[in-house]
């Protein structure tokens, strides 16, 4: 019988950026923090979610690499990203870049306010996004669940 991951079925939603203007030396914590974190994350069976903020795209690719070319699954990583952000060419050359070590999910925007989602929000923020695929994810267990598996 095959042993479970402890965070097989958990979801992870990693929401957050580098701060435009930080010291190159927190710009390096931050991204090595993150890429660790996903390492730890994707290796444990759980799923990192996050919304393609340019900043950490960088570590995530990082920690996916490596897990997909050992066998890991490219849908441990979801990169959640605007439609808005998927149009020109550039951006969709990204985006199939992107894909060879995780899933890219486009959120449909409104082309007079781009920052707005179409998807409805489960929270109630006027512009938050809540997809259907995150609305399974049983938030609680989540947070719990991790605060057992230190990043060392």
């Amino acid at each position: 019988m095959k042993a479970r991951a402890p965070l097989q079925g958990i979801r992870v939603h990693l929401s957050g950026s580098i701060p435009d203007g930080c010291a190159p030396e927190q710009h390096a914590q931050i991204s090595m923090f993150v890429e660790k974190f996903a390492r730890t994350v994707l290796s444990m069976g759980g799923t990192l979610l996050h919304g393609s903020h340019p900043s950490l795209l960088a570590p995530l690719r990082e920690a996916a690499l490596p897990f997909v070319a050992s066998g890991g699954s490219r849908e441990a990583l979801i990169l959640v990203r605007s439609q808005h952000y998927a149009t020109d060419p550039a951006q969709v050359a990204e985006i199939e870049a992107q894909r060879e070590y995780c899933t890219v999910q486009l959120i449909p925007s409104s082309a007079s306010k781009p920052d707005q989602a179409l998807v409805p929000s489960a929270s109630g923020w006027p512009n938050a996004v809540t997809p259907s695929w995150q609305l399974e994810a049983d938030t609680g267990r989540s947070i719990n669940r991790a605060r057992e598996f230190p990043l060392n």
